[in-house]
């Protein structure tokens, strides 16, 4: 871990105790870097050219982790408790 990185664990209880679980796992951390010279385009800096993006990061978890918990979310607001849990 680096410092001042989060973890965060949460569990949607399932009805169904015995029911299998889903665990749904991933990262938003950014690893740093320790010497920038091999980089095409500064790791830290978005940078767009012909229509790609270029950045540490970019293409991570993120996007996915934040789909994972507006899912949950939405779950959670609607009522909807699955078979099993999903931590």
């Amino acid at each position: 871990l680096y410092d001042n990185d989060s973890v965060i664990v949460a569990t949607l209880k399932g009805h169904n105790p015995q029911a299998p679980k889903l665990i749904l796992n991933g990262h938003v951390d950014v690893a740093s870097v320790d010497n920038d010279q091999y980089w095409q385009y500064p790791p830290f800096k978005l940078t767009n050219k012909d229509e790609w993006l270029y950045g540490r990061g970019v293409s991570d978890m993120k996007g996915g982790m934040s789909s994972l918990f507006y899912v949950l979310e939405q779950l959670h607001q609607e009522g909807v408790r699955p078979e099993g849990d999903i931590i």
